[in-house]
């Protein structure tokens, strides 16, 4: 096989390349300036395409040298003081991303890295409650005492609302289901399958939003970050084992905030 020799250093100058010696010319040669071959056949690649962020830049280069660049006259004087009001607005605009991206960004990192502290009520009330399995009870700190509405049935509608003194930043709620931690015990009554948390903020507004419990004994944990929290609602949506001679309870429910 038949190979063409490397060009020196000296060769491998200018934009055509000879198809015979593999020569660099000059643009403006028609013969290779080292062996003589016509070089009109020979044409230069195409250039590489160039990226759009290099595109962008090169745009944005473009408007800023027209904005800066001086006039006289009238037009001048508006020229100039149209670019300033343009450049203050675009770091007002700045600014005020910065402000609030940063604040959100703040918050999410400390929220991750935040060990939760519990928090308890100042009082707690339910839209009805059952002799001897009042609303107080899902706040005792025991899991085989709990609070169950009046009536019997899947309990929908219902519902049990912890006020709290101050207002804190929700981090995690524990919901245990049922009226005890024991699988037999716990399977005697009706347990919600689904709640509607409902949390109230200290300027008035309030969110919503729904958790979906396994039918299982035992704590089951919810990551809901809500900031300003200063009453939480659980209302009863759905149930699982309902019954006309059961009732649907909860035995206990931890609130978590972000330490100060």
């Amino acid at each position: 096989m038949v190979r063409q020799r490397p060009p020196e250093p000296d060769e491998g100058f200018g934009d055509v390349v000879c198809p015979a010696c593999a020569t660099g010319n000059a643009r403006d040669r028609r013969f290779c300036r080292r062996c003589g071959a016509a070089l009109d056949t020979v044409r230069p690649g195409p250039a590489a395409p160039v990226s759009w962020w290099r595109r962008l830049y090169r745009a944005l280069i473009r408007r800023a040298r027209w904005l800066v660049r001086p006039r006289s006259g009238g037009w001048g004087v508006v020229h100039r003081i149209g670019t300033l009001l343009l450049a203050a607005a675009l770091l007002a605009g700045l600014g005020y991303g910065v402000v609030r991206l940063g604040a959100r960004s703040s918050d999410a990192v400390r929220d991750r890295l935040a060990d939760p502290e519990p928090v308890s009520p100042v009082s707690v009330h339910a839209s009805s409650q059952a002799r001897s399995h009042p609303a107080e009870l899902v706040v005792d700190g025991l899991s085989n005492s709990y609070w169950a509405p009046a009536g019997n049935g899947p309990g929908s509608g219902e519902y049990v609302e912890l006020t709290f003194g101050t207002p804190f930043r929700l981090l995690d709620l524990i919901v245990h289901s049922g009226v005890s931690a024991q699988r037999d015990v716990f399977l005697r009554q009706a347990r919600p399958a689904e709640l509607e948390l409902t949390v109230f903020t200290g300027q008035g507004g309030s969110e919503t939003t729904t958790l979906r419990l396994a039918d299982q004994a035992g704590p089951q944990t919810f990551r809901q970050v809500f900031p300003d929290v200063v009453r939480i609602r659980l209302t009863v949506r759905q149930s699982y084992g309902a019954a006309a001679d059961r009732r649907t309870a909860i035995a206990e429910v931890e609130i978590f905030r972000r330490p100060s």
